[in-house]
């Protein structure tokens, strides 16, 4: 939406960052794809269906985004032709739960490999009616994902179950401070200003859980088997090498 924005990514390439960007791909032009260099990009889809889809990428306040999963959809074909890093994300509620087959076949045929599939925190937002709008049992889940790999079987299709943890996250809010996600009613919790934390402050924090959230990245770059029955998932505690 900047028009420097290739120039930010720079700038964070730069300084070693790893740049993620995610996006539902409606305002960057797929052509302008080749202007960045080292970015994956995360790209949110919610259905194979245009009117599910359209439907909840607005909020209520809002016009339905006609014509977005088409536009969408380019975004994706564009990534794959160019070769460019991109994972679909897709967060489950009582509208999608359904439909994920239709949408797998849909991202096969965009040329995408990789797929991100959540439920819903009860945080935000989404605090609001939570049991009707965004409730999906577990073993019906497990059942789709398990069916989703084995008819799409050159796509990584993950899935991520974390709706009970608490300080799982480490967030950075438009102030600048530190903060982590909690389920509880409390939402995002403050930690505290990072310029004047050292890692030490957050592994004894109260509210912060630092082992969690090392063990997301390390589960997510190894998807070691056995972790949750699918692969991936929930990283209960961690196995006998990942103490080690």
């Amino acid at each position: 939406m900047t028009k420097d924005f290739p120039k930010i990514i720079d700038s964070a390439n730069a300084l070693g960052l790893a740049v993620i960007v995610s996006t539902n791909g409606l305002v960057l032009n797929p052509d302008r794809l080749a202007e960045f260099s080292n970015v994956r990009w995360h790209v949110s889809v919610d259905s194979g269906l245009a009117e599910i889809h359209e439907k909840s990428r607005q909020l209520p306040v809002h016009k339905p985004s006609f014509g977005s999963l088409e536009k969408t959809s380019r975004f994706l074909l564009r990534c794959a032709e160019l070769g460019v890093p991109c994972r679909v994300l897709t967060c489950v509620g009582t509208h999608n739960r359904e439909a994920l087959f239709l949408l797998g076949e849909r991202l096969a045929l965009l040329g995408v490999t990789d797929w991100n599939i959540s439920k819903v925190l009860r945080a935000g937002r989404a605090q609001k009616d939570y049991e009707q709008l965004w409730s999906v049992s577990e073993e019906s889940m497990k059942e789709q994902i398990s069916d989703l790999r084995r008819c799409f079987s050159f796509m990584r299709i993950r899935y991520s179950n974390r709706t009970e943890q608490q300080g799982y996250f480490l967030l950075l809010l438009p102030d600048g401070s530190l903060a982590t996600q909690h389920t509880d009613g409390r939402d995002k919790v403050r930690l505290g200003d990072p310029l004047q934390m050292t890692l030490a402050d957050l592994e004894n924090h109260p509210d912060f859980d630092l082992r969690s959230h090392g063990r997301k990245w390390i589960a997510a770059e190894l998807e070691m088997p056995g972790m949750d029955g699918l692969g991936m998932g929930s990283y209960g505690d961690p196995l006998p090498a990942m103490r080690a």
